[in-house]
C-alpha cells in the first residue's frame, strides 16, 4: 500500500449545520468504498477558487492522507470525477521528508576531520 495525499474542493450546502463535516464524511466514504484507508482527513473551511469550476467560485477545501494499493488508485480517481459534489481534486504520492529518512537510517562511522592547510603542503 502506498501513501497518497488528496486535495479536493467539495461543493457543500452553505446552510449545513456543521460546516466541513459533510465534506470530510464524503471523502472518507469514497476512500473506504474504493478499498483504501483514510489515515487523516481535515477540512480547511470554505475557500474561494482562483477560477470558476462548474459555475461555482467557492468550495470547501479538504485535505486527506490515505493509503491505496497502486492498482486501486485509478478506481478512486474515477469515483472522484463521477461524484457531482467534488468540484476539483489533485492527488500526489506522499513521500517522507529527508529529515525523517535520515533519522530512520542507521548511523554511519565517523570519519576523521582533516584540518585545512594554507599554501603549499610539505611532504
Amino acid at each position: 500500500m502506498k501513501d497518497y495525499e488528496l486535495l479536493a474542493f467539495v461543493n457543500e450546502s452553505p446552510s449545513s449545520a456543521l460546516p466541513g463535516k459533510e465534506s470530510v464524511d464524503l471523502i472518507t466514504s469514497i476512500v473506504k468504498q474504493q478499498g483504501g484507508e483514510a489515515v487523516k482527513v481535515d477540512s480547511l473551511g470554505r475557500r474561494s477558487m482562483g477560477y470558476l469550476v462548474k459555475k461555482l467560485k467557492e468550495g470547501t477545501l479538504v485535505i486527506s492522507h490515505c493509503r491505496f494499493a497502486p492498482a486501486d488508485i485509478s478506481k478512486f480517481v474515477r469515483s472522484l470525477r463521477l461524484n457531482n459534489s467534488v468540484l476539483t481534486h489533485m492527488i500526489t504520492v506522499r513521500k517522507e521528508s529527508a529529515a525523517h529518512q535520515r533519522l530512520a537510517a542507521p548511523p554511519q562511522e565517523a570519519r576523521p576531520i582533516k584540518k585545512p592547510t594554507r599554501g603549499r603542503v610539505k611532504a
